[in-house]
């Protein structure tokens, strides 16, 4: 193989004689991505086992999971009829910390939240992130790695 400026030639040697190759070189400019940075209203750290049980009963009742947090608690709920709610609170020890800038309900798509339902399991604190303008943010560390997940609020 020779690489000039304009062209990379490849030469192939077999028995019935050597092939050459030749084709234009390209030269493609790599841009950097981004890190995303949104910011968000609502930040807890919530223990993963009973997040994960009111993950799995909202998704499979309702098409539309609702979230929404208050003081003291975050609340799951069938957004479209407001029939089932799962509630973690941080008297009951189920939310660690909850930091509020603003109250805010956000509406989520409940097959997309069902696909990781399995992997919140394999932490034992779940980090929980949302807002008016910034999409839900779910992030669980566990032995041998870290899983991120951002899925866009439904509108």
């Amino acid at each position: 193989m020779q690489l000039t400026r304009n062209t990379i030639e490849i030469v192939l040697e077999g028995a019935s004689g050597a092939r050459r190759y030749r084709f234009r070189n390209i030269s493609v400019i790599s841009e950097d991505v981004p890190e995303l940075k949104p910011e968000f209203d609502v930040e807890a750290s919530v223990l993963a086992s009973p997040l994960k049980t009111a993950l799995k009963e909202i998704s499979d009742l309702a098409a539309t999971v609702g979230i929404t947090a208050s003081n003291d608690a975050i609340t799951l709920f069938d957004y479209d009829t407001k029939k089932s709610t799962f509630r973690l609170t941080t008297a009951s020890g189920n939310v660690l910390s909850l930091t509020l800038k603003k109250e805010v309900t956000a509406a989520f798509d409940g097959e997309y939240l069902a696909k990781i339902v399995d992997i919140i399991g394999l932490g034992n604190i779940a980090e929980l992130k949302y807002g008016a303008e910034a999409p839900l943010c779910m992030s669980v560390e566990f032995a041998g790695g870290k899983s991120l997940y951002y899925l866009a609020a439904k509108i």
